[in-house]
């Protein structure tokens, strides 16, 4: 695979630009926009939890002497709860990875979706272990110059955003990067799935 002669900067935010905003029902403790979760008080960032689902979760009282109030937390619902915004709080109930990995906890990175639409993309980005897709890397003219075996591949070769490389691939955005970005191969479980059996992967 052909090599891009320099990285260029990724959608993440820089450390500079993370916010923070309060914890709902947990107000002493702040969550940012980079997946971490401080005291508001003392200013210290919390040590996270690593669950058994592959999630990071961290533990909150909602008084500095109330230890057995204390409730473990998924830190990609408080981010997501703070900062993404939900058109359909009735129906989307759940939060996704968009580039599927768990541990990327950024904001812009999450989305709040349908179970059924959970469950589904988990096959589509690979987390059900069906299938990873390939995706193809085109100049602004649409001429393919690179295609890489997955989204992490293409993350690593090109020091690109994976989430922001799906946005493209999605349609819900035009170019990144410089590049235009696609899927390389019809997906075979973009059409209807039997969800008979699967339960939520990224509910409470």
């Amino acid at each position: 695979m052909m090599k891009l002669n320099k990285m260029i900067k990724t959608d993440k935010l820089s450390p500079a630009k993370e916010i923070w905003k309060p914890v709902v029902d947990r107000e002493r403790y702040e969550v940012s926009t980079h997946g971490r979760v401080k005291n508001s008080e003392t200013g210290k960032i919390l040590s996270d939890n690593h669950l058994r689902s592959g999630y990071k979760s961290v533990c909150l009282s909602k008084s500095e002497n109330d230890v057995g109030d204390q409730i473990s937390f998924k830190i990609h619902r408080l981010v997501a709860k703070a900062f993404v915004k939900n058109d359909d709080p009735t129906t989307k109930t759940n939060v996704d990875h968009i580039d599927g990995d768990k541990l990327n906890n950024y904001a812009s990175n999450l989305e709040w979706v349908s179970g059924k639409e959970n469950t589904r993309r988990g096959f589509i980005t690979g987390k059900n272990k069906v299938t990873k897709r390939a995706v193809n890397q085109l100049d602004l003219e649409g001429n393919i110059i690179n295609t890489f075996d997955s989204l992490q591949d293409a993350r690593i070769q090109t020091g690109l955003s994976d989430a922001s490389i799906v946005a493209v691939c999605r349609g819900r955005r035009r170019t990144y990067g410089g590049f235009k970005w696609e899927y390389a191969d019809i997906n075979p479980n973009d059409g209807e799935i039997d969800l008979t059996g699967f339960v939520d992967i990224d509910g409470f």
